[in-house]
């Protein structure tokens, strides 16, 4: 993580150098750093840390604006993709449009909630959760099904800087887990997320998994019909979501497939 005097100073000197030469230019990066550990048949099949820093450049010319991004958080990069939003937003200009792009309302620059940042989650590293696992695998084992999902933990910043004088920056801390038991065709599900790695309750969640996957197994046959169901909200989370993939587009809009 690069932290909020790295991160402003870096994105206030690619933007100042060439405000000048557009209507409005905006700098934004999304970094995050990750530990995974993936786990399926009840067993960890992969534990590895991603570093992933994302900034992106807008540029607005006579009213036509353009986005380019980069991977790499150096002032030679930034320049470089900067410069590249600036010849794209220039070659498609369209005179009279207006630019919108937020001004400065004076407010601090670094904006800190403490319940979002966890200092050991942050520091947290692919070990943890091994011992919650063991016995979660060992339960599985017990009651014949198989745990599949994974554990995440991990620090993000976002820092925003733009040619009307706005600077933004803020960080904070996820952790992720999830559980899929499995026998034959029954399945199960629970997991949680938050802040702290402190409260997501691998143990209970776990055992959830395994205990609708074991309530689940020989299946009754029900006549065709019409039925009240009760969603968990992840369920209804997952239907939302796709729904908002496959229909809540401009594109299927348009086309009529909404």
């Amino acid at each position: 993580m690069f932290g909020p005097d790295r991160a402003l100073e870096t994105l206030s000197t690619a933007v100042t150098e060439a405000r000048t030469e557009v209507d409005g230019l905006e700098a934004l990066l999304n970094g995050k750093n990750e530990r995974f550990v993936r786990f399926g048949c009840s067993t960890v099949l992969q534990a590895t840390s991603v570093n992933h820093p994302r900034v992106s450049f807008r540029a607005v010319v006579k009213g036509c604006s353009a986005e380019a991004a980069t991977s790499i958080f150096t002032l030679q990069e930034l320049r470089k993709t900067r410069d590249r939003a600036i010849a794209m937003a220039r070659a498609g200009s369209l005179a009279g449009n207006a630019v919108d792009m937020p001004e400065n309302d004076g407010s601090e620059s670094i904006i800190s909630i403490p319940s979002a940042y966890d200092e050991s989650t942050a520091n947290a590293g692919t070990n943890y959760g091994q011992e919650a696992l063991g016995t979660a695998f060992d339960s599985a084992q017990r009651a014949k099904v198989d745990l599949a999902g994974h554990l995440v933990t991990g620090q993000h910043e976002r820092a925003i800087v733009n040619s009307n004088g706005l600077t933004r920056y803020f960080k904070a801390t996820t952790a992720d887990s999830r559980f899929y038991a499995t026998a034959g065709r029954a399945s199960g599900y629970s997991g949680n997320v938050s802040a702290s790695m402190n409260n997501l309750q691998l143990d209970q969640h776990a055992e959830r998994a395994i205990e609708k996957c074991s309530r689940g197994q020989d299946p009754i046959s029900l006549p065709a019909g019409s039925y009240d169901v009760i969603l968990e909200p992840a369920a209804v989370a997952e239907l939302v979501e796709w729904m908002g993939y496959i229909g809540f587009t401009p594109r299927s809009v348009e086309d009529g497939t909404s």
